[in-house]
């Protein structure tokens, strides 16, 4: 198991942790991100590149030099998308020939991408701290973005996962799924009311509550629609979601 942070954690087993740093080769003091390609391959998103665990060494993908990866995704065509401080989004493709590529609307000199996945679309998803945009099939392009009904078009999001077919984002507007082309948003004041149907989903007065979420799921915590706690059944901000396999859903909150 690996651990991005300040330095990174290698879990060996029986209590060992090994921590590597730029002392011991690598590329920056933070790891944002830690993943793996189709091939096996480990990445990792630093502050100064995207780098890739060989011959017992980290390696810069060269077009990424100098910038500070937070997430990176390796869309079906091949090539990887990267992203996290400004600017927006870069492809790279499999030859490694960069592309910038900049998100709709005005330009945002501070916006962060803080999280990215691949949708049941094939299609390329960002959560973003100005709002939550979408790149149709994951080909180089510009992102449209997307609002979920009840936020702000400029919501901030640093969370979105994929999982059993249902994408889920989450940040200062609460917890927000996708499934079967409709959103719904969890926050505080969320009561799911009805019962669960054999497929999981519920249906009852107050609507279809998405598979996995229990008729009494609640979002602990407060919030208004910046942000900010309130302690008064306003939206909870949500910090990020992790499937934790079979078990039920965890979020931060």
């Amino acid at each position: 198991m690996w651990v991005g942070s300040v330095g990174l954690f290698q879990w060996m087993g029986r209590g060992l942790i090994m921590r590597h740093d730029p002392t011991t080769g690598l590329p920056a003091e933070v790891v944002w991100s830690v993943g793996r390609d189709r091939g096996g391959g480990l990445w990792l998103g630093t502050g100064k590149c995207l780098a890739r665990a060989g011959n017992g060494r980290w390696d810069c993908l060269p077009a990424s030099a100098g910038w500070s990866v937070r997430t990176f995704v390796f869309p079906p065509q091949g090539g990887i998308f990267l992203a996290g401080g400004p600017p927006d989004l870069l492809y790279v493709d499999p030859a490694g020939q960069p592309t910038r590529l900049e998100l709709a609307g005005e330009r945002v000199a501070d916006r962060h991408i803080m999280a990215m996945t691949i949708g049941t679309e094939g299609d390329l998803w960002l959560a973003t701290t100005t709002g939550l945009y979408r790149l149709p099939g994951a080909l180089p392009g510009r992102p449209e973005r997307v609002t979920v009904p009840g936020t702000r078009p400029d919501t901030r999001y640093i969370s979105i996962v994929l999982i059993d077919g249902r994408l889920w984002t989450a940040g200062d507007a609460g917890l927000a799924v996708l499934e079967r082309g409709r959103w719904q948003l969890l926050d505080r004041r969320s009561q799911i009311a009805g019962g669960g149907d054999p497929d999981g989903s519920a249906d009852g007065a107050g609507g279809r509550a998405p598979r996995g979420v229990d008729r009494r799921s609640q979002i602990a915590g407060g919030g208004d629609p910046d942000g900010s706690a309130d302690g008064a059944g306003g939206r909870a901000p949500v910090g990020s979601i992790a499937p934790p396999g079979s078990a039920p859903r965890r979020c931060a909150t």
